[in-house]
C-alpha cells in the first residue's frame, strides 16, 4: 500500500470519528444550564431549588468553585458516567485556569446518581470520597423518596469536604454515618424474612427437615414418616440447650468389666440357639452430615450484611470480613458433636442412626453366617436410637413385635444412662426368643465374634 493511501485512511478514520462522537453529543440532547440548580426531572420543590441556590452562590463567592446540581428525565441510552462527563464539558463547570467544577448529577428514572469533578478538584474529592458521600448520604434518602433532603444532604457533605482541612472532615460522622432517614420498607422486609426462617431453623425441627432434607447424606427407615409427623410440630419449639444427659454422661466408655459381662451373655444365649447376635455401640451416627450446620451458617452469614447495612454504616470491605468470619466460625460452633446432633430434626437423626445400622449389620457380616440367622442389636447414643435387625432366616420366622420386649427394655436402661445392663438384658431376651424358633442343633459353632464394636 502507498504511504499517500495510508495517510488518507488514516485522515478519513479521524474524520469519521469526530463526527461520530459530535453527533453522540448531540443525540445526548443536554438541558440548558439556566442556574445552579437545573432540575429537569421536577423532583424538587420550589423551596429545595432556592435552599440550594443560595448555598451554592455562597460556595461560589468563597472558593470560586462552581457546584451544580443537575436532575434529568433520561440518559439518552447512555451510562451515567460518559454523561455526567459530556454534560460538565458541555457546561464548561469551573474556571478555565483552575477547573474547579463540580457537577451533581441525578437521574431518578434510571436510579442513577453521579458526581463528576474537574481536573482542579480530584485530589481533593477523590472518587472514592464520591462514592461515600452517594452511599451514605444521597442513597439512603432517595430510597424513602427524599430526594430533596439527599441532595441538599449531598451538597452538603461535598461543600464539606472542599471547604474543610481533611482532618477535620475525616472526622464528621455525617460522612460517614446517616442515621436520619428511616430505612426502606423492603430492607425490613427482607430482614424480618430473614430472621422468621433463621428462628424456624432453630426451634422448628419439622421445619428444618423440610428445607435440608434434600441435603442429608442419608434418608433411611422412618424419614418419610417422621416429615409427615412433623408437620403437626413445625411451629412447636424445641429447645435446643435445655438439659439433657450428654453422650458423654451416658456413657464415655464401656468398661473392661462392661464388656467381658455384655460378651458372657452373648455366649450364654447363643449355647442355647443356632443363632448369632452381634452389638454394636455407636457414640453418634451423624458425623458426616454437614448439610445442616453449612446451610444454617450460610443463612445466618448471608444475613449479616442487611444487618450492618440497617444499622451501621459499615464499609463493604467490612462487612465482606466479617461475613466470612462469621461463616465459618457459626460452622466450627455448629459442627461441634452435640449441636449438630441438636440441630438435626428428629427424622432426620432417626434416618442416618437406620443408615449406619443397616451398615454395621452388612459390615460385621451377620448376614453371611450359613443358615441366615444373625442379628443386630444396635444402639446410636446422640441420636437416642435403639434397633433389632434380624436376618431374612430369623424374620421370616419371628414377628417383628417379639423384639418389642427387648428394645423396650434397652431404652429403658438407656434413658437412666445404664448402657451395659440395657445390653445384657436385651441379649437374654432376643436368646430366649432365638432359642424358641431356633434351638441349639448338636455341634453347631458359633460363626461371628461374641464381643461389642464400639464405634
Amino acid at each position: 500500500m502507498r504511504p499517500g493511501r495510508s495517510r488518507t485512511g488514516a485522515w478519513i478514520a479521524g474524520l469519521a470519528l469526530s463526527l461520530l462522537f459530535g453527533l453522540a453529543a448531540v443525540a445526548a440532547n443536554f438541558p440548558a444550564l439556566t442556574g445552579r440548580v437545573v432540575d429537569e426531572a421536577r423532583i424538587l420543590p420550589a423551596s429545595a431549588v432556592a435552599d440550594l441556590e443560595s448555598r451554592l452562590a455562597d460556595l461560589e463567592s468563597r472558593s470560586g468553585i462552581q457546584l451544580v446540581v443537575a436532575t434529568v428525565s433520561s440518559l439518552d441510552g447512555q451510562e451515567i458516567e460518559p454523561y455526567a462527563n459530556a454534560l460538565f464539558r458541555t457546561w464548561k463547570l469551573g474556571d478555565k485556569t483552575s477547573n474547579k467544577g463540580v457537577l451533581l448529577l441525578v437521574a431518578p428514572n434510571q436510579k442513577r446518581v453521579r458526581i463528576e469533578v474537574g481536573y482542579g478538584l480530584e485530589g481533593t474529592l477523590t472518587d472514592a470520597l464520591s462514592k461515600v458521600i452517594i452511599a451514605n448520604a444521597i442513597a439512603p434518602r432517595f430510597k424513602t423518596g427524599d430526594f430533596a433532603g439527599g441532595i441538599t444532604r449531598g451538597v452538603d457533605d461535598i461543600i464539606i469536604v472542599l471547604t474543610t482541612d481533611s482532618s477535620e472532615w475525616q472526622q464528621r460522622p455525617s460522612l460517614r454515618v446517616d442515621s436520619e432517614p428511616a430505612s426502606a420498607p423492603v430492607n425490613w422486609l427482607v430482614i424480618v424474612v430473614i430472621i422468621a426462617v433463621i428462628g424456624l431453623m432453630i426451634v422448628s425441627p419439622a421445619f428444618r427437615w423440610l428445607v435440608i432434607g434434600m441435603l442429608m447424606s442419608g434418608r433411611g427407615g422412618g424419614g418419610r414418616r417422621g416429615i409427615f409427623q412433623g408437620r403437626r410440630r413445625i411451629l412447636r419449639p424445641r429447645w435446643l440447650f435445655r438439659r439433657r444427659r450428654s453422650v458423654r454422661e451416658l456413657v464415655m466408655e464401656l468398661s473392661e468389666q462392661d464388656r467381658a459381662r455384655i460378651s458372657s451373655a452373648i455366649h450364654a444365649s447363643e449355647a442355647r440357639t443356632t443363632g448369632e447376635i452381634v452389638c454394636v455401640l455407636a457414640r453418634t451416627s451423624s458425623s458426616d452430615a454437614v448439610g445442616v450446620p453449612v446451610m444454617l451458617a450460610a443463612v445466618i452469614a448471608l444475613a449479616l450484611p442487611w444487618m450492618l447495612m440497617s444499622f451501621t454504616a459499615a464499609p463493604l470491605q467490612l462487612m465482606l470480613s466479617l461475613q466470612v468470619l462469621a461463616f465459618f466460625g457459626l460452622l466450627a460452633v455448629f459442627c461441634l458433636p452435640r449441636v449438630r446432633v441438636a440441630l438435626l430434626p428428629r427424622a432426620a437423626r432417626r434416618a442416618l442412626a437406620h443408615r449406619a445400622a443397616m451398615e454395621q449389620f452388612v459390615s460385621r457380616g451377620i448376614a453371611r453366617t450359613r443358615e441366615r440367622t444373625g442379628i443386630l442389636i444396635f444402639v446410636s447414643l446422640a441420636e437416642r436410637y435403639a434397633r433389632i435387625i434380624a436376618d431374612e432366616g430369623i424374620a421370616s420366622r419371628v414377628p417383628r413385635e417379639e423384639w418389642q420386649g427387648a428394645l423396650d427394655i434397652l431404652r429403658g436402661h438407656m434413658r437412666e444412662g445404664h448402657i451395659a445392663d440395657g445390653f445384657v438384658t436385651a441379649i437374654d431376651r432376643c436368646g430366649a426368643v432365638l432359642a424358641a424358633h431356633f434351638p441349639l442343633v448338636e455341634g453347631e459353632r458359633s460363626e461371628l465374634p461374641n464381643r461389642i464394636y464400639l464405634i
